[in-house]
């Protein structure tokens, strides 16, 4: 991601400031003192650092400070997507407040978010150096995408077989452990299991047949009142055994008289028809009625069949699922796992056998990694050790140290165990001794801000093709340096800037003078007797001055003229190749 601009509103001395940056190189000078710290205090908060309350300008409530940052990297946009975020148009901004009350609010392309969000992205977004935050290179977990990265696709394919073998591997042995479960624990499960496929089978269930009893039990039970309906609605209908006549009677009148009448007026004959129609209807009603009160009667005892099928389902529904159809495919399960558990031995011996064949790919893949890695390791450390000689760190050492892991899976390499994890066996750590006699360290515990940074330095000028993070921000790099190690780092500064956007707080001029855009940080008092500070790019013609100030304190002929010259010699720099 390139950071392209920073607004700030009331914090600290800042009463206002909105800066657009440009890609390259870009230093921030200014007197000490001038609020340069600041600004990188307002660049931490967008990465998820604490805010404090007591950051709020005096005679306001609140501060905002805002981010906005392009995104390139497919590895952020998958962190972004996967925060439920969205990112329109390639453009993240960030926003925090902080309010004098202490609370502070995050923000992301406008929606909510926690700090913790914020961190989380933070390693994608800026690396700080000079600081022990947010800094990618001090975590040594990455060390060894670090190395791999560098030893480009050869070995970043050989490390994703790696992972695909391991993962086979892992899964194969899972499946063994849960088969070699105690013997007494498979032949409970068998015991339980052949019991209860017994069971369903000897229910001897059909599809669907849980709604069919049901449907049967409900007529069964009601077949009284079921009987006494249609036999009076069949009496109703017919007329027998009733005083006055049915409804088939005193329609098949109505139907006469109407014929009757049809002879002195035609018009009446879609009324016959229709009342025809009727007529033939409810004589088939009640025939129909007829035949289902005559039907041979229902066995008195078969509903109590019924009650007790019905019963049994019910008590397999309870045990076993909330339908028969569920009964069923539950004894479909069982019975694949009765089959599995009987055969386990058989499955065991033949997944050890695969396991051991798996271990041994895997080991030979793990060990080509490994020797691919020592051998960039042996090429980093040259290169990062003449880095940091020319950065005035000739006397310090830089290591890549090879460890082992614990845990994993165990595979045999050379004749002896070794762990290996999902990206190999290698346990890797950047390490630095700062002064001849002292121990190799991890980088996170180098003491120094200046010397931590010029390690920095020297590691992103040699992995800089490899590294996913496009935005450095380099503080306190040009502490205790001068003469020709200032020129040095100018010089690499310069040339880390053709390839990332580089950002550098700096007293010296000669990294002033490498630099392709120049910010002016500067303390002023206004009218109303309030200190502000405030920035802006300087012209050609200001940097030259500015550049004097930094080399003598005040503008003199000499002054100029020397920063003339250290203005062409970044030029320079900056035209070379990247």
């Amino acid at each position: 991601m390139l950071l392209r601009e920073l607004h700030i509103r009331d914090y600290a001395l800042i009463e206002q400031l909105d800066l657009q940056l440009e890609p390259g190189f870009t230093v921030l000078t200014g007197e000490t003192g001038a609020g340069k710290s600041i600004i990188l205090d307002c660049l931490g908060l967008l990465l998820g650092q604490r805010a404090r309350a007591e950051s709020v300008r005096t005679g306001s409530e609140i501060a905002l400070v805002e981010g906005g940052f392009e995104i390139s990297q497919a590895e952020a946009k998958q962190v972004i997507e996967e925060a439920g975020l969205e990112c329109a148009d390639g453009y993240l901004v960030i926003s925090r407040e902080i309010s004098r009350s202490g609370r502070s609010k995050c923000r992301i392309n406008g929606r909510m978010a926690t700090v913790s969000m914020l961190a989380q992205l933070a390693p994608y977004l800026v690396e700080m150096h000079g600081q022990h935050d947010n800094q990618i290179l001090l975590d040594p977990d990455s060390h060894v995408v670090w190395l791999d990265q560098l030893g480009g696709s050869s070995l970043q394919e050989l490390q994703e077989r790696v992972l695909s073998q391991y993962r086979a591997l892992s899964a194969q042995v899972r499946q063994l452990e849960n088969l070699r479960q105690s013997e007494r624990d498979r032949v409970q499960r068998l015991d339980l299991l052949r019991f209860q496929a017994a069971e369903i089978a000897d229910a001897r269930l059909r599809e669907n047949e849980d709604v069919e009893l049901a449907e049967r039990r409900r007529f069964l039970q009601n077949i009284e009142k079921l009987m006494a309906s249609v036999q009076e609605s069949y009496l109703l209908m017919s007329g027998m055994d009733m005083e006055s006549a049915g409804v088939r009677d005193c329609l098949g009148r109505a139907v006469e008289r109407l014929q009757d009448a049809c002879h002195y007026d035609a018009s009446l004959n879609e009324v016959l028809q229709a009342l025809e129609a009727a007529l033939y209807s409810v004589e088939e009603a009640t025939t129909s009625l007829r035949e289902y009160v005559e039907q041979e009667a229902v066995n008195p005892a078969e509903l109590n069949e019924v009650e007790a099928r019905f019963a049994l389902v019910a008590q397999l529904k309870r045990k076993y699922g909330d339908s028969v159809a569920d009964i069923l495919e539950y004894q479909r399960q069982i019975e694949r796992e009765i089959e599995e558990l009987d055969n386990a031995d058989t499955t065991a011996a033949e997944l050890a056998k695969g396991i051991e064949q798996a271990k041994r790919s895997l080991a030979k893949l793990a060990k080509g990694l490994s020797n691919g890695r020592r051998k960039m390791a042996a090429s980093l450390q040259g290169e990062v050790q003449a880095e940091l000689a020319q950065l005035n760190m000739e006397k310090a050492a830089f290591s890549v140290e090879f460890g082992c892991w614990q845990g994993g899976q165990t595979v045999e390499i050379d004749g002896r165990p070794v762990a290996v994890r999902e990206n190999g066996v290698d346990r890797i750590q950047f390490l630095i001794s700062a002064n001849p006699g002292e121990a190799p360290q991890p980088l996170s515990k180098v003491a120094s801000g200046g010397e931590l940074a010029r390690v920095m330095l020297a590691l992103k000028s040699v992995l800089a093709q490899v590294d996913p993070v496009a935005t450095l921000v380099f503080d306190e790099v040009d502490t205790g340096i001068g003469g020709k190690t200032a020129l040095a780092v100018a010089q690499r500064l310069a040339k880390l800037g053709m390839r990332k956007q580089v950002l550098c707080v700096t007293h010296l001029p000669q990294v002033a003078a490498g630099a392709a855009n120049h910010l002016l940080v500067e303390k002023q008092t206004g009218q109303d007797d309030r200190t502000r500070v405030t920035v802006r790019v300087l012209s050609q013609l200001e940097r030259r001055y500015e550049l004097g100030r930094m080399l003598g304190g005040r503008q003199t002929e000499a002054s100029l003229s020397h920063a003339a010259e250290l203005m062409d010699l970044g030029q320079r720099w900056r035209d070379l190749p990247a």
